[in-house]
């Protein structure tokens, strides 16, 4: 049978934030893909997060150490959670004013995704980025309908959502294409009732 079994990256090593379980181990990635091959797991969802973006392959594009330890260790990385877009959303009147550098910087990662087979960039719209207004929600859909031409042939750009499931369907439906969908966070609907 084919171990399909993933985790979420930071789980493995210990947090170098203190209370945070989903980061990225900026110091002890390496050693946390080792600890996953030991023990059989065979898919990590990337974090990126914005107080390390520098040092993240993904984002600085260092990405030939990773491609040779996925390989060694035979590890895929079939999505990448952007923890960015949630502490740095751009459509956000707060951020507006970086709202280029930020979709610049979503770029990039998505490009440097493409070079390792990322399938799903998931990005968060709950907590910080929750959608508040109708305003915030017409500016999100037109900048992420120009970062879907960035996206690999296979790759798609999923929401973490809030909204209730007609709205999440209405969503949706207003960037018509097939490259946007939608990753449902089983813990946090959970814990959100």
């Amino acid at each position: 049978m084919k171990n399909n079994l993933g985790f979420m990256q930071g789980r493995l090593v210990k947090s170098e934030k203190k209370d945070a379980i989903q980061y990225f181990p900026e110091k002890n990635w390496p050693k946390e893909l080792k600890i996953a091959k030991k023990i059989n797991l065979k898919i990590i969802e990337w974090t990126i997060n914005r107080e390390n973006l520098k040092n993240n392959p993904f984002y600085n594009g260092k990405l030939t150490k990773l491609k040779k330890i996925i390989k060694d260790y035979k590890i895929q990385i079939p999505s990448i959670t952007n923890d960015y877009f949630m502490q740095e959303p751009f459509f956000k009147k707060c951020n507006l004013k970086n709202k280029n550098q930020i979709l610049d910087n979503l770029k990039k990662i998505i490009k440097n995704g493409n070079k390792i087979g990322v399938k799903f960039h998931i990005f968060p719209l709950v907590d910080n980025s929750s959608i508040t207004s109708l305003a915030e929600e017409k500016v999100l859909i037109n900048e992420i309908k120009k970062l879907t031409k960035f996206l690999g042939k296979n790759s798609n750009i999923l929401f973490e959502i809030d909204y209730k499931p007609e709205k999440v369907i209405r969503f949706i439906k207003k960037f018509s294409t097939k490259k946007i969908g939608i990753n449902y966070d089983t813990g946090n609907s959970a814990a959100l009732n």
